[in-house]
């Protein structure tokens, strides 16, 4: 619900100590941007908060490090001073380009294209207030798209975490120039494209960054199998009562969520890490990799054969929840947790099994123990007693 109270809006945005510390502190200065949108759109601040500074953004982000205690780092590439504070707040200050209207002016959308101050109140020169009721994302001009390609994935970040519909207009403007993604930095694009997994549905936004080509340049993947992973994608969610468990929703790696891998390891099914415009990480990198090289390696009548089930869930290891999940087989959780309970604690130490089978270590006691593990998860084994007479009627091993 967008409150345009004027009265209200001053107060929330001055009852924040940082606010009102920055436009108390003898600047020309205008808080716009996300924050502002998201106190328009919600009524609640968020711990980000960008301002366009009408003289020297260093002088200012210093006096109010030094207030707050905060850290300055300046971000040379973004042309802008930000500012750390404690519990994850950033101040962001960035030098005008002209007066306040201009600078809005070089900004990527409508709705993220307003300012406000004390002494100016609200200024919209591009309608983002409409916009922003609407539901709208728009993007000023095609100019500043290309002033910066980034902003062609963030309207679809932003299309997912608003639950905003991205224009035809735009989406036109988008069309041509998808290719110009590619020259942004592979870091910038991860960070932009983990936010748009994260969001509660993204799929409409990944529809609509596939028909508008800006997908393709990020994956690198046929079209036909893109789209049979955006099919798989649409049913993760309603497949797996599982994924509301508040676990999903907690960081994996590089601010991915848990929900956020598993959608990505869907999107990735028959893509190459190597060709994308995505830089992960090492943990994530693993994830990928064993859910798509096992996925089609689960079917219906895998629980029958308990050899097989536990060589797939003895290569994929940590990944087997995920694995159980993508490929619609949860109702193999059961034998998930048999397994992890079978590696978590053997029938014998490997001392009782080195003493028991002569075998001094190596290679070889690594085979004999994954053997009982397998014979223990298929029943076969289910005491030392069992486990003792099975080692000791080997010949070899």
């Amino acid at each position: 619900m967008i409150d345009l109270n004027a009265p209200r809006l001053r107060r929330r945005i001055l009852r924040n100590q940082c606010c009102s510390y920055v436009f108390n502190a003898g600047f020309d200065v205008y808080v716009i941007g996300g924050y502002l949108r998201d106190l328009l759109l919600t009524g609640k601040s968020s711990r980000d908060i960008d301002f366009a500074v009408n003289g020297s953004p260093r002088r200012l982000a210093s006096t109010v490090a030094r207030e707050f205690g905060g850290r300055v780092v300046d971000l040379r590439k973004e042309r802008m001073m930000r500012v750390v504070l404690k519990e994850g707040v950033t101040l962001d200050f960035a030098r005008m380009n002209g007066d306040i209207v201009e600078d809005l002016g070089g900004r990527d959308f409508t709705i993220n294209a307003m300012g406000w101050s004390p002494d100016s109140g609200l200024i919209d020169p591009h309608s983002g207030l409409r916009d922003l009721r609407d539901c709208r994302i728009k993007a000023i001009s095609r100019l500043n798209l290309l002033d910066d390609p980034l902003r062609i994935l963030r309207a679809y970040r932003f299309s997912a975490e608003l639950g905003f519909t991205i224009t035809a207009s735009t989406r036109r403007l988008i069309l041509p120039i998808s290719g110009r993604l590619r020259s942004s930095a592979r870091e910038r694009i991860t960070y932009e494209f983990f936010r748009l997994l994260n969001a509660e549905n993204p799929i409409s936004a990944l529809k609509s960054a596939h028909s508008d080509g800006v997908l393709s340049q990020i994956i690198s993947i046929n079209n036909r199998q893109l789209q049979r992973n955006l099919k798989l994608i649409s049913t993760l969610s309603s497949n797996s009562k599982k994924l509301l468990e508040k676990r999903f929703f907690k960081e994996f790696s590089q601010g991915l969520s848990r929900l956020g891998l598993l959608r990505l390891e869907l999107l990735m099914l028959g893509a190459r890490l190597e060709g994308s415009l995505l830089a992960v990480s090492s943990d994530i990198r693993k994830r990928i990799n064993v859910t798509g090289e096992l996925y089609n390696s689960l079917n219906n009548d895998v629980k029958s054969k308990s050899s097989e089930l536990f060589d797939i869930f003895w290569e994929a290891r940590d990944a087997s929840e995920d694995l159980l999940i993508i490929t619609d087989m949860t109702r193999l959780f059961v034998e998930l947790r048999q397994f992890n309970r079978i590696m978590a604690k053997g029938l014998m130490t490997a001392e009782e099994i080195m003493e028991t089978s002569g075998i001094s270590g190596g290679p070889g006691l690594g085979r004999l123990i994954k053997e009982m593990k397998r014979l223990r998860f298929m029943g076969r084994l289910r005491t030392i007693r069992d486990a003792g007479r099975w080692i000791s009627g080997l010949e070899s091993y």
